[in-house]
């Protein structure tokens, strides 16, 4: 979903007249296992989840964007997104590719 999209979704848009917040983006990796532990990546930056909550209260007050794919559990994306509303944060937002239709029936 494109950034303008979210924004009308969110009743924040150009006639609106109100201003787009610095936006954390935040992609969830790994399993949640021991072997490969879930993990935040910023801008191409791997945080582990036990220093993710000091990572994000820099953002303090401001929205944050979640996106993964299919083979992401949601183990990972449920621990970030409470790891965020613990630094503070007001809205947000998840986006996940659904799995490919033959993916998910034979």
């Amino acid at each position: 979903m494109k950034a303008a999209s979210l924004l009308a979704l969110a009743g924040c848009g150009v006639l609106s007249g109100c201003a787009s917040p610095r936006v954390l983006n935040v992609t969830p990796s790994g399993q949640g296992t021991a072997a490969a532990p879930c993990v935040a990546v910023v801008e191409g930056r791997r945080i582990p989840l036990d220093a993710f909550p000091a990572f994000a209260r820099r953002w303090r007050g401001r929205e944050a964007h979640l996106a993964g794919g299919a083979g992401t559990p949601y183990r990972c994306f449920g621990r970030i997104i409470y790891e965020l509303q613990r630094a503070g944060f007001q809205r947000i937002g998840f986006i996940s590719e659904p799995a490919a239709a033959s993916d998910t029936h034979p």
